[in-house]
């Protein structure tokens, strides 16, 4: 590591352990998975000896740094944002809020916004504009890098110009709310509601490898009637998946049906980024379940894998 790399590092561990008083962990490198057991540091914040440790046993060596979000860092909450666009879609005058607080782009271009609450913040998912990202959760955070999963070339986590080094604390609900009814004024046949049900992870563990049979759930057979634009990559990406992971598909095969799906976008991709949605995929086996963007066409009733597991937070729901 570079001097100007190693001093970088000791400001931000600095910035967000010190003065905003959050709880961080060791991420893999170049990657979102955490390098320790991470579910303690949603309770407490990690003491300045285990700092010490992970600095000389990972973020020396190039590791990422993960901020835990929720009660544990004084509500911390993140707007992830999918791309700049949407961002767009919920605040008149975004670069008001860039300018306010701690707000960073992500490497598939999408925007993270760091604010701080009155009281723990449920983690939200809102289809095709973002996810609030707040109790039992965490994110990337600058310096870190990860893979572009538009492109699939390692990016960094970049601060947005002009944001400052401090975190907004605000009204939570005025926040959610805010988001909530953009998304009722442009999709009134979605609501938010409370719960959730993950069919495919225990469908994964399930097959152990094995091709899966049996019929497409509701989820898929409505992405592939087509998706409109802002949505089209995390579709794309997430069919990809569905073929190579869970049906075995050999990646010839996924290819055609990728760009025959395609056309039914509005409008379609570009055949360039289709291609490298299936050559992440191909190298990488990311694995969507139902707690990721394809629940937003969820249909229990009619879904033939058998919901195992039910998991505690915000899920979305088409009626």
């Amino acid at each position: 590591m570079l001097k100007a790399e190693y001093e970088e590092l000791i400001d931000w561990i600095a910035f967000y352990y010190e003065e905003e008083g959050l709880s961080i962990i060791p991420l893999m490198p170049n990657d979102k998975r955490a390098a320790v057991k991470w579910e303690e540091y949603q309770r407490r914040r990690p003491t300045k000896n285990e700092i010490e440790e992970w600095w000389d046993k990972y973020w020396s060596k190039g590791y990422n740094i993960g901020i835990v979000c929720g009660e544990v860092s004084d509500n911390l909450f993140v707007l992830d944002f999918e791309s700049q666009s949407t961002m767009l879609d919920v605040f008149s005058r975004p670069g008001d809020l860039v300018r306010s607080t701690f707000c960073v782009e992500t490497p598939s271009g999408g925007i993270h916004v760091y604010l701080k609450s009155y009281k723990p913040v449920k983690s939200t998912k809102v289809p095709g504009i973002l996810d609030v990202q707040g109790e039992g959760k965490y994110v990337v955070a600058p310096p870190g890098r990860a893979r572009s999963k538009i492109t699939g070339e390692i990016r960094q986590y970049c601060p947005m110009p002009n944001t400052p080094k401090k975190i907004m604390l605000v009204e939570d609900d005025e926040v959610v709310d805010l988001v909530v009814s953009k998304v009722r004024q442009s999709m009134p046949d979605i609501q938010v509601v409370q719960t959730g049900v993950d069919c495919m992870d225990e469908l994964a563990s399930k097959l152990a490898g094995k091709p899966y049979r049996g019929k497409d759930p509701p989820c898929i057979l409505r992405i592939l009637q087509g998706v409109p634009e802002g949505m089209r990559n995390e579709c794309a990406i997430r069919l990809a998946s569905w073929w190579l992971t869970f049906r075995r598909l050999k990646p010839e095969t996924v290819w055609r049906k990728l760009c025959e799906w395609n056309q039914r976008n509005n409008p379609p991709l570009p055949e360039s980024e289709l291609r490298n949605v299936l050559n992440s995929e191909t190298r990488h086996g990311y694995r969507y379940g139902c707690t990721s963007l394809s629940k937003i066409f969820c249909d229990r009733s009619r879904c033939p894998i058998k919901p195992y597991r039910f998991l505690v937070g915000w899920r979305v729901r088409r009626y």
